[in-house]
């Protein structure tokens, strides 16, 4: 068994997890898709929109009278050619050519303010490469994520919620935890998380395992366990300047 901790000090990106301001904004346009989707956000659409996008009847189908009672449904088709010449630096003068595919799709049900359930499907294949594919190029059929969030406090400036399920992450700047959207299948990790949002800082604490490209629902490292804290804090009303501590721990039970 092996053990791993990190610790610092950093001044927040903009992609931080603290990026975002606790009230929320209708947007002069529509905003853009983020790279984990369930962090999209498509509330606004129950009242007046300046403008208005073609997909919007599906980012809010309303469930009833009650505005904050919605679904959402959406997916993604990613189509990517890569060739490689010489992957050997000329040692074995050999060469590959592949066709990479990536589909999802996700349903996104928020039942009032306090109770939200979110499943992600994916596919990814690859076509044409000469050598065997690794899984995680070569997933035919995969969960990507499925959670429910629960909400037990909540007031105009503080949000506590509790995630339980598979999920990905990405940590400030995504050098250490981040979401691997390169390839096929993105990371993700199953267990629980703890988030945390006042005003210009937010926490999230989790305990999770990392999931495997299995090709099957219910891949799930269970030799490691990967947990920690990280919290984002503005120092300026103009968010030009911030601050991550973070605290990470990884056990392993076959590490060196």
């Amino acid at each position: 068994m092996a053990g791993a901790i990190l610790a610092g000090l950093l001044v927040a990106p903009s992609a931080s997890v603290a990026a975002e301001p606790q009230t929320r904004e209708i947007p002069a346009a529509p905003p853009a898709y983020k790279i984990l989707r369930f962090e999209e956000d498509y509330s606004y659409l129950a009242g007046p929109v300046p403008g208005t996008d073609a997909l919007d009847p599906i980012k809010y189908i309303p469930l009833g009278s009650n505005p904050k009672w919605f679904m959402t449904l959406g997916g993604e088709l990613r189509e990517r050619f890569e060739g490689a010449k010489n992957p050997s630096f000329g040692v074995k003068g050999d060469h590959d050519a592949y066709w990479l595919e990536r589909a999802t799709l996700l349903v996104d049900l928020h039942l009032g303010e306090r109770l939200r359930v979110f499943a992600e499907g994916i596919s990814g294949i690859i076509e044409g490469e000469s050598l065997p594919a690794p899984p995680v190029q070569d997933d035919p059929i995969d969960l990507q994520a499925a959670f429910v969030d629960l909400v037990p406090y909540l007031t105009s400036e503080d949000r506590l919620t509790l995630r339980a399920g598979r999920f990905g992450m990405s940590l400030g700047s995504g050098r250490l935890v981040a979401t691997r959207a390169a390839p096929n299948i993105p990371f993700r990790f199953d267990g629980f998380e703890l988030l945390y949002s006042h005003l210009d800082w937010k926490a999230t604490a989790f305990l999770t395992r990392p999931a495997k490209d299995s090709g099957a629902f219910d891949g799930d490292d269970h030799s490691t366990a990967f947990w920690g804290v990280y919290v984002t804090g503005w120092l300026a009303a103009s968010r030009a300047l911030g601050v991550d501590l973070y605290y990470f721990g990884i056990r392993r039970k076959n590490g060196k």
